[in-house]
């Protein structure tokens, strides 16, 4: 989000390129590694029902008072 308000040098607005892309590329493999091996559910984050329950009720808060 700082990127936004303050201009970044350009060291730091290519390093931030960087990441970006190798997300991307990341991303991209592990979706490739899921096609491949349905044992890989990449929807399934890992979170404990306690936190799943509080995000879900933080979404519902949220849309109601948009």
């Amino acid at each position: 989000m700082l990127r936004f308000i303050k201009r970044e040098h350009s060291d730091v607005r290519n390093l931030v390129t960087k990441i970006a892309r190798a997300s991307g590329t990341g991303a991209k493999l592990l979706e490739e590694f899921a096609r491949h091996a349905p044992a890989i559910n990449l929807d399934d984050i890992g979170l404990p029902p306690g936190e799943v329950a509080t995000r879900k009720a933080i979404a519902a808060t949220r849309r109601r008072n948009y």
